[in-house]
């Protein structure tokens, strides 16, 4: 299970990216993983499945309409 420290440190990562740094390294599961623009997409998963993990999730209900 992710930390907040993990979950930290993957958005420090996006963020460096975003700004136009070509690589950015966090550790996920004790290794040293690399992300650059290029897999940006997996970055951003890997912070949605932390944020799930930790209770973080911005998911929201479903819009009702009653009539």
């Amino acid at each position: 299970m992710g930390t907040m420290t993990d979950l930290i440190e993957a958005r420090r990562a996006l963020h460096e990216l975003v700004i136009g740094k070509r690589v950015a390294t966090i550790m996920k599961d004790g290794r040293r993983v690399e992300y650059s623009s290029i897999n940006i997409g997996d970055l951003r998963k890997y912070i949605k499945e932390l944020e799930d993990e930790l209770g973080l999730s911005k998911r929201r209900a479903p819009v009702r309409f009653f009539l």
